[in-house]
């Protein structure tokens, strides 16, 4: 059984609109790195969202460990806890300390004491590189550091899986790298890791399986050698071909 499965989810915001998401279906094995990669507006992040049920579908079906989330009996605070996400613009509390950024959840959600809560948000910071900024502000943070403490938030509930949504989006382009960096080891520890992403690099060297995303739909899936390689369908390779220029 698959940890994640996407059954046929459509998401409609305006019925004078085309659909954001229309028949996404997908599966994401415990262990595997799935990227997402697409152009803007392709219904990438407002997938991510409906998987943690941020925003709510219109159709279909989402099974996480055998179980239909979208089920009105399920809790969903209680499926949160097992989805660890990291956004684009870090959602940092402002007015709390690194520290109590991390801590809050566990001492909030978990229910664990202080002691145990410093215990495991300090190792998060350590595994980041951020152990002496446990008592700054975000405000005093670079943006690659506000992201760091981002993930190490969504690892010290000590998710199944985590979910990335276009974590270096909003970050200066020497700051990428160490973010990268880390989502690399994180596969390296076999973290099951669902990544809406424009890194092709990280798409290359650590996902297991490529998505393309176009119009809300999934238009072509596969090994990221095939598919950033060589791709089967006609938008896939002009989507390809402007990001390679880009880059360039």
């Amino acid at each position: 059984m698959p940890l994640l499965e996407v059954r046929d989810l459509v998401k409609i915001y305006d019925p004078a609109d085309p659909p954001a998401l229309d028949g996404v279906s997908l599966t994401v094995e415990k262990g595997e790195v799935l990227v997402i990669i697409g152009p803007s507006g392709s219904g990438k992040s407002t997938l991510l969202r409906c998987i943690n049920r941020l925003v709510e579908p219109t159709d279909g079906e989402i099974i996480f460990k055998g179980q239909n989330i979208l089920d009105p009996e399920v809790d969903i605070n209680k499926i949160r806890q097992e989805m660890g996400m990291v956004f684009q613009t870090f959602n940092l509390f402002m007015h709390l300390k690194v520290i109590d950024n991390i801590r809050l959840g566990l001492i909030k959600v978990k229910g664990m004491d202080e002691t145990e809560a410093t215990k495991i948000a300090m190792t998060m910071l350590e595994q980041v590189g951020l152990a002496d900024k446990a008592d700054s502000y975000p405000a005093e943070l670079s943006g690659g550091q506000a992201q760091r403490v981002g993930i190490a938030r969504a690892l010290a509930m000590n998710p199944t899986l985590m979910l990335f949504d276009e974590p270096t989006s909003a970050l200066d382009p020497e700051l990428v790298g160490g973010i990268i960096s880390i989502m690399k080891k994180l596969a390296d520890q076999h973290m099951t890791m669902l990544v809406v992403t424009h890194e092709m690099g990280f798409a290359r060297e650590a996902a297991h399986r490529v998505i393309f995303m176009d119009e809300g739909r999934i238009v072509e899936e596969g090994p990221p050698k095939k598919l950033l390689q060589d791709p089967d369908h006609p938008r896939t390779q002009e989507f390809l071909k402007r990001v390679v220029f880009k880059t360039e």
